[in-house]
């Protein structure tokens, strides 16, 4: 399955936003970030990871 068929709409938008000026750029990072912080989380308990670790 090819990568492009693995992102839904709102995915593709965030992506869009994230090539633009800072202010779009800077709602786009908010915004993905809310919607994956659940990862980030689960990798720091689960994983002993710091946040920063967790985030790559």
């Amino acid at each position: 399955m090819a990568f492009e068929q693995l992102l839904n709409a709102t995915d593709e938008i965030l992506i869009i936003q994230l090539q633009h000026d800072y202010h779009l750029k800077r709602k786009a990072e908010d915004a993905l970030f809310t919607r994956y912080v659940y990862f980030v989380k689960e990798g720091m308990h689960k994983y002993s990871l710091t946040e920063e670790e967790a985030c790559y």
